[in-house]
């Protein structure tokens, strides 16, 4: 039935660069309002699935997921490089510059920050098998198990 997510929102600092992070990402401003400090960039148009950006003078930080294909995941870490922005850890791993796997979700995933401290993740379904008794590791490491 659920098949993703419509829209999420984000209490930010500084709304400018909020909107020049999140456009650097490729996303579309859609619309802002200034005198209520919001905005909101939509995610491939025809999708439709969009932030709202609402500053406040005190933000609460979030997590959030942006899908991609399983064939462009390898972009990632250079997609956000390219932009000034660092992979940051997860769940003790450091990112190594290329995507970590979740074996027993069969996930690969990268994960930032945006100017506020939200953590965000760009993640792919991969379509091997699941394997329950990994622990994440890094895209390399998971190909040569599964050559």
């Amino acid at each position: 039935m659920i098949q993703g997510i419509y829209e999420t929102h984000l209490e930010v600092s500084n709304l400018a660069q909020s909107i020049d992070f999140f456009e650097s990402l490729g996303l579309e401003l859609s619309r802002v309002e200034e005198e209520r400090g919001i905005a909101f960039l939509h995610i491939e148009a025809s999708e439709r699935s969009m932030i709202g950006l609402w500053e406040a003078d005190s933000v609460s930080k979030r997590h959030f997921a942006f899908r991609v294909l399983e064939s462009r995941i390898d972009e990632v870490p250079s997609f956000l490089a390219d932009r000034g922005i660092e992979l940051r850890s997860a769940f003790g791993v450091e990112p190594d510059d290329q995507p970590l796997i979740f074996p027993w979700a069969t996930l690969a995933s990268v994960y930032f920050y945006d100017p506020d401290g939200n953590s965000i993740e760009v993640t792919a379904n991969l379509s091997d098998e699941a394997d329950e008794d990994l622990d994440p590791i890094p895209l390399d490491e998971w190909r040569q198990l599964h050559q």
